[in-house]
C-alpha cells in the first residue's frame, strides 16, 4: 500500500484534470483513493461529473493555505506528491521507488517527475546514477534554473513533515493560490535558485540549513501543457483554448491523448502547446 498522498491543484480545468487522473492511473501504481483534488471553479464549469466518476477526495477551495494544510495533515501519510491539472503523465513510474529514494537518502529533499537528462536548461548537474534509472544531484548556482528549483508544485514528491514545516511559515494573506505557494518558498528558505541579491540572502539565511538534494528518473515521466492560463498573473498570454471551450469538449467526452506521448522526448518541463492533442475517450 502506498504511503504517499497525491494532491492535485485544479482551477476551471475539468478536461485537463480528467486527462491527468487517467494518465496517472494508467502509468503508475497510484490508486484513486490516494488522490486529493483541491479545486476552484466558476459557475460555468462544474466538477460534479469528475466527483461522481472518481473515488478521489475532491475538496472545493475555501481558504487556500488552510485547505492545503488540512489535506496534508489529515491524510497522515509520510509523503505527499503535488501535481497541477495541466500536467500529463507520459511514461510508467513507481511510487514505492520514489518513496524509497526519499526515505533512504536523508540529503534528498524532492523527487521530480518533470526532470531528467532529456531536459535542456543551462548547465546540467553532476548527476549521480542510482539503481532503477534514477538520477540524484545537489543544487548549485552554476546550474540551469530547473536544476535548482527544489520546491515546485507541478509534479514533485516531498516528505509530509518537510511540507508542513514550510506551510507553517507561509503568510496566508500572500499565499492564497498555487503560484505564490511556490514563489514564497524562495523568500523564506535558503536555496540556489535565486540569483538576485545573493549576498543579502546569504546574510538573511546565515546559519540556516539549505535543502539541496534532488532526484528524478533518467528521463522525465511527464510535462505540463500550457494551453490556457487560469491564474490571474497579469501576463500577456493568448490561450490556445479557453477553459470554457475545453469544458465543453470534456462534456462531449474528449480528453488529452496521453498514450500518444509515450515516445515524446521533451526538452523543457513545460511543453506548451506541443503534443497537445484531443481524442474522444471511450465511455
Amino acid at each position: 500500500m502506498s504511503n504517499t498522498q497525491i494532491l492535485i491543484f485544479s482551477k476551471d480545468r475539468t478536461l485537463q484534470l480528467n486527462s491527468l487522473i487517467q494518465s496517472l492511473l494508467y502509468f503508475s501504481d497510484v490508486l484513486e483513493d490516494d488522490i486529493s483534488v483541491l479545486f476552484k471553479s466558476n459557475k460555468e464549469i462544474s466538477y460534479e461529473i469528475l466527483m461522481d466518476k472518481y473515488k478521489c477526495n475532491f475538496q472545493e477551495e475555501k481558504s487556500f493555505l488552510n485547505d492545503v494544510k488540512n489535506i496534508v495533515q489529515s491524510n497522515q501519510k509520510k509523503y505527499c506528491m503535488f501535481l497541477v491539472d495541466d500536467f500529463i503523465v507520459r511514461d510508467y513510474f513507481s511510487i514505492p521507488l520514489m518513496e524509497s529514494i526519499l526515505g533512504s537518502n536523508k540529503d534528498i529533499t524532492t523527487f521530480s517527475l518533470r526532470l531528467g537528462n532529456n531536459i535542456e536548461d543551462g548547465t546540467p548537474p553532476l548527476f549521480i546514477n542510482q539503481p532503477d534509472s534514477v538520477l540524484t544531484w545537489q543544487t548549485n548556482k552554476s546550474y540551469g534554473k530547473s536544476w535548482n528549483y527544489i520546491w515546485e508544485l507541478s509534479s514533485s514528491m516531498y516528505k509530509s513533515t518537510f511540507i508542513m514545516d514550510y506551510l507553517n511559515k507561509c503568510d496566508p494573506q500572500y499565499v492564497n493560490f498555487p503560484n505564490p505557494l511556490e514563489s514564497y518558498y524562495y523568500g523564506c528558505t535558503p536555496s540556489q535558485y535565486v540569483t538576485k541579491n545573493r549576498f543579502l540572502r546569504k546574510l538573511k539565511f546565515l546559519g540556516k540549513a539549505e535543502p539541496k538534494g534532488m532526484a528524478s528518473f533518467t528521463v522525465s515521466k511527464g510535462f505540463t501543457q500550457g494551453v490556457n492560463l487560469v491564474a490571474n498573473r497579469n501576463l500577456d498570454y493568448k490561450d490556445l483554448y479557453s477553459p470554457e471551450s475545453l469544458h465543453e469538449k470534456f462534456i462531449e467526452g474528449y480528453g488529452i491523448d496521453y498514450l500518444s506521448l509515450s515516445n515524446v522526448i521533451n526538452k523543457k518541463p513545460n511543453a506548451g502547446t506541443d503534443h497537445f492533442k484531443l481524442i474522444k475517450y471511450e465511455t
